[in-house]
């Protein structure tokens, strides 16, 4: 089962019985082969506000009044943490179902990978 999940650059996870394939052209550093025994949760964090970095803005406008105030907020992350690392990479230009459809596939067979 193949899962494309950003076009340009090509990122992609390769599902096997075993194992999954990440292939990622930009970074290539992640790419290779993760066990799903290994592999210990895998997540899709939306974006949200960053408050700290808001709370920062407002009291430095307040100080200096240079209009810096605005909405700060952390991108969307796809996750996936192994024994031996954790991979992130900002999913802010993934497609949404394939990378909801594939985390869920994932821990499925992390799932039944346990059960086993």
């Amino acid at each position: 089962m193949k899962f494309v999940l950003r076009t340009t650059p090509n990122y992609s996870i390769h599902l096997f019985e075993k194992h999954l394939t990440i292939q990622n052209d930009h970074r290539k550093r992640y790419n290779g082969d993760y066990e799903y025994s290994c592999i210990l949760d895998v997540s899709l964090r939306p974006e949200r506000t960053n408050y700290f970095t808001l709370v920062i803005s407002l009291v430095v406008d307040l100080i200096f009044s240079q209009g810096f105030v605005g909405i700060y907020k952390d991108k969307t992350v796809f996750e996936v943490r192994t024994n031996a690392r954790t991979i992130k990479i900002h999913a802010s230009d993934f497609n949404e179902f394939q990378t909801k459809k594939c985390v869920r596939e994932i821990r499925r067979r992390i799932k039944q990978i346990n059960l086993s």
